[in-house]
């Protein structure tokens, strides 16, 4: 079965927590975690900032880096909801932008934006807009490109949370909740509805527990107050790492709320493997990269690819430029041999008149050509059909056809351009009929008339045909 890999790195200025994710068929899980914690006294010479910390650990760990996903910490990022008109994912991406400058009076191009949808139903779509600055952000991403953990996405860590609660946590099922946690110095606020669809993300500063302590009653009755009736929450989830025993009472307390601690406690593994568990899933991931940020390993993919086509059409083009050539060489050779036999078979017979060239000889059999097809039509158009001569050889032709026991008794033959005009006797039916087949079964002729008549010196018969070619051209002669 195919394992697919992906290491989740949640980054923060107080130190980076990385998850390695695995998924294999549709069970998923952490595979593996380490921590990278900034440089104390007691670990200073360590060397290097926490990103080349990161990759040199790493190096140790594992021969070969499998893809990157990248959470942010939320001291990076702003988020804002916004509502748009349009629910299609190429509309909004062409007016995100312009929304941003209008609801939040701020120059958007110095920001990379990223967006995801929450499950509040209505026209439109109810979105969470994050905003990051997009000189900061490139430079962070420059250095994880330098020691080779080219992130191919980049998302706020808030989203890759929702990631995690959907995939490696126990919700409860058929119900809203909202979950709290607390690390990095920043405590995070996600409400989910019954489908664990978000419907509201905040994150706010909170450097210390007893800050914590000060914030977190105030945000979460603000986000309560925020939510309609359909999805006020019936139960508060939390990461125990970040909280001690009595934060939690006096959260059920004052928020009247059952709370269960998640399985897994420490809330930077969760935003880790959830921006791990993003990637392998590959879908609703609200990614800074998108915004013009393409990742270098991508670039190379696609550059790669770009001169494997380059290069296929050139050898394609060439493999089509050489059999070009072999056919041209082909036809050359064929049209020289059929040259060489028309020169010798011009020797042959004319040899007092050698060919000067080629072409000469094209042209003098061309035009002996047309002559005598010329001759042949005057001649068969005129002369044979309309002389005596021709029309009597058509007789004699049609004649012979018969049986030499056929007893024929003709007294005269009239014969003319036209046709012709045969008396005599004709013994019975049987021989006219055959006489008359004679002359059918012969294109030349015409319709057949026969004609019959008692005299004194008694019967004579009268046949009358006339040629095909003669009737053509009396018809001619009336148009």
């Amino acid at each position: 079965m195919t394992v697919n890999r992906c290491l989740g790195i949640h980054y923060s200025s107080l130190g980076i927590t990385a998850a390695l994710v695995e998924k294999r068929g549709s069970r998923t899980r952490l595979a593996e975690v380490f921590k990278i914690a900034p440089e104390t006294e007691n670990t200073s010479g360590a060397g290097g900032s926490l990103i080349d910390r990161l990759a040199a650990q790493l190096k140790r760990r594992h021969s070969k880096i499998p893809s990157v996903a990248l959470a942010l910490a939320g001291e990076f990022y702003q988020s804002q909801f916004h509502h748009s008109e349009f629910s299609d994912q190429r509309m909004l991406r062409q007016t995100l932008r312009f929304d941003v400058e209008e609801d939040f009076a701020t120059d958007a191009e110095t920001f990379a934006l990223c967006y995801q949808r929450t499950g509040v139903p209505g026209p439109g779509s109810n979105l969470i807009i994050h905003t990051f600055e997009r000189e900061k952000i490139q430079d962070l991403l420059v250095q994880f490109e330098q020691v080779h953990l080219d992130a191919l996405v980049a998302e706020p860590d808030i989203d890759a949370w929702v990631h995690y609660l959907k995939d490696l946590s126990d919700l409860p099922a058929d119900q809203p909740f909202l979950s709290v946690a607390w690390t990095a110095g920043i405590f995070y606020i996600l409400a989910l509805d019954r489908r664990r669809q978000p419907v509201l993300a905040r994150s706010c500063v909170c450097s210390s527990r007893e800050q914590l302590n000060d914030i977190m009653i105030i945000e979460l009755r603000r986000c309560l107050a925020l939510l309609d009736r359909e999805h006020q929450p019936r139960q508060l989830l939390y990461h125990s790492g970040g909280f001690t025993k009595d934060q939690v009472a006096r959260l059920q307390k004052e928020l009247n709320l059952p709370c269960q601690g998640f399985k897994e406690p420490d809330a930077a593994t969760a935003l880790a493997g959830g921006a791990a568990l993003g990637w392998l899933h590959g879908s609703n991931i609200a990614d800074f990269r998108t915004d013009g940020m393409t990742p270098r390993t991508v670039q190379k993919a696609q550059h790669k690819a770009l001169y494997s086509l380059s290069a296929a059409v050139t050898l394609l083009m060439l493999s089509s430029f050489i059999v070009m050539q072999l056919y041209a060489r082909k036809n050359k050779n064929l049209f020289n041999q059929a040259d060489l036999k028309l020169t010798q078979a011009w020797e042959n017979t004319q040899p007092d008149d050698p060919p000067e060239n080629r072409s000469r000889i094209n042209s003098k059999l061309q035009n002996d050509y047309d002559a005598l097809q010329n001759q042949l039509r005057r001649q068969t158009t005129t002369t044979l059909p309309n002389s005596v001569s021709n029309t009597l050889l058509i007789v004699l032709q049609t004649l012979n056809t018969l049986p030499e026991t056929f007893n024929l008794q003709y007294e005269s033959l009239r014969v003319n351009n036209q046709g012709i005009a045969l008396t005599g006797i004709i013994p019975n039916l049987a021989a006219q009929e055959k006489l008359h087949l004679a002359f059918k079964d012969n294109p030349e002729w015409g319709d057949f008339t026969y004609e019959s008549a008692l005299k004194p010196e008694g019967r004579r018969d009268t046949l009358i045909v006339p040629l095909k070619s003669a009737q053509v051209d009396r018809t001619r002669e009336g148009r």
